[in-house]
């Protein structure tokens, strides 16, 4: 089973107005504290103000949310106007925003004065949130911080959060700060929240959610809800809608994975205006970078997707779209990759033929026939075929496919060989269809394939 890393975003204000704190040491200790790059994810703003809140907490979508700055005696958290100005933010405005990021915000910590009030109201959406009962003083704050997240575990479950907030307080008391370890409070929400979370930790770590260990988790789930106070079918009713959403979310990695797939079969690199269709399909299945970044790697860093096969395949695409520019694009690719890759050649010479270029056009059925090797579909019949209509009608054409049917005979193929002399007939000013049997380069052609 997999861990995921825990995402943690620190906001910091510091209007301009107000005493300032050492911030920039707390979120130096949060850092080094996290060091462990595979556990932790942390992302950090400043000069907050009350929009920033919101969209940075879209954007990175954290389990933890960490506030640090000042609070006001009277309940607000201070944040910053355009100006840098104090620009007080009520609990009730807090409260309204985490209830929009329940289903990914876990613990919230409110590293300022004053902030139980706000930490309540907050705790009404999210399962975990610590506050302040008093004014803080800054190291103190700093200290909270620093034991809080030296002893904070792989995930935000309750065992993690109550250890981690009860160290924070013994780091106060270890720094000799007299009585300011009561100051941080640990708000519990509501217990179907916090079961909710719990079981969302174990199920985001399975993978397969009908395992023998998803069985087993279940189990230790049912007790886990039970200590909590929750009813048996509390407890069934939310695992079960959390194991429909861990469904549905892997259903959309999937999804995703695939047109990401058809991309890539098609173009590479991915073009601008895939990127940007992909980006769309992204937004719209709710998916974030972080969760589709490995998906692209794996499929974009596949070799098959390098062979000259697939880039053949691209110009057979591009070219069946009237995108001959793109065809010929991916033929030659192919070609750099296997240089005696014929049907390349060949593609590629019909390409140039649709782009009216036909001295580029005859120099690739040449090689297409010189090298007369790695034939997909189309075989050296129709290279010489191609060669000789590509000088012209009438008589030349008619020479095309004269030495065709010859080819098609030695083959076997006896059906085409006759097609091949019917039209041979029809275009050959002479009535005598037998002189192509004793034209010598057609004869020298036909050797070669048999």
């Amino acid at each position: 089973m997999e861990t995921q890393p825990i995402r943690i975003l620190f906001l910091a204000s510091d209007p301009r107005v107000v005493d300032k704190i050492r911030l920039g040491r707390e979120l130096a200790e949060i850092q080094d504290r996290l060091e462990n790059g595979e556990k932790f994810e942390l992302a950090d703003r400043w000069a907050v103000r009350p929009r920033d809140v919101l969209n940075k907490i879209l954007d990175k979508k954290p389990q933890i949310v960490h506030f640090a700055g000042h609070g006001m005696e009277t309940g607000e958290l201070c944040l910053e106007d355009d100006q840098g100005n104090v620009q007080p933010v009520s609990p009730e405005a807090l409260a309204a925003l985490f209830k929009l990021v329940t289903g990914f915000v876990k613990c919230v910590v409110i590293n300022t004065c004053f902030s139980e009030t706000q930490a309540k109201a907050i705790a009404e959406h999210i399962p975990f949130v610590i506050g302040m009962n008093k004014a803080i003083g800054d190291k103190a704050a700093v200290e909270f911080a620093t034991g809080f997240y030296t002893s904070l575990g792989a995930d935000p479950s309750i065992e993690n959060i109550e250890k981690a907030f009860d160290f924070g307080r013994v780091s106060i008391q270890l720094s000799g700060i007299p009585a300011e370890h009561l100051t941080p409070v640990l708000i519990f929400g509501d217990p179907r929240r916090r079961f909710r979370s719990e079981v969302e930790q174990v199920q985001s770590r399975l993978q397969q959610t009908g395992s023998m260990a998803a069985a087993i988790f279940r189990k230790a789930l049912q007790e886990k809800g039970k200590r909590m106070g929750l009813s048996i079918e509390e407890v069934e009713a939310i695992t079960n809608e959390s194991l429909e959403l861990i469904k549905e979310f892997k259903r959309k990695l999937q999804g995703y994975g695939e047109a990401f797939t058809d991309a890539i079969r098609d173009e590479f690199p991915i073009e601008d205006e895939t990127r940007e269709a992909l980006k769309f399909l992204q937004q719209e299945l709710g998916l974030r970078q972080e969760d589709v970044a490995p998906i692209e790697s794996t499929i974009e860093n596949d070799p098959r997707w390098q062979t000259a096969e697939a880039f053949f395949d691209r110009g057979l695409n591009q070219f069946n779209l009237g995108e001959y520019q793109k065809a010929l694009k991916y033929y030659t690719r192919s070609i750099e990759i296997r240089p005696t890759y014929s049907s390349a050649y060949l593609e590629r010479g019909t390409t140039h033929y649709k782009l009216d270029d036909l001295q580029a056009a005859l120099e690739d059925y040449d090689s297409a026939i010189k090298t007369d090797n790695n034939w997909e579909g189309r075989g050296l019949e129709d290279a010489y075929f191609e060669r000789g209509s590509g000088w012209g009608e009438g008589i030349n054409l008619a020479s095309a496919y004269a030495k065709r049917a010859l080819l098609y005979r030695a083959k076997g193929f006896t059906q085409e060989a006759e097609q091949d002399i019917q039209s041979f007939v029809l275009l050959n000013t002479k009535p005598e269809g037998e002189e192509i049997f004793d034209n010598e380069e057609a004869e020298t052609d036909s050797q070669k394939v048999m």
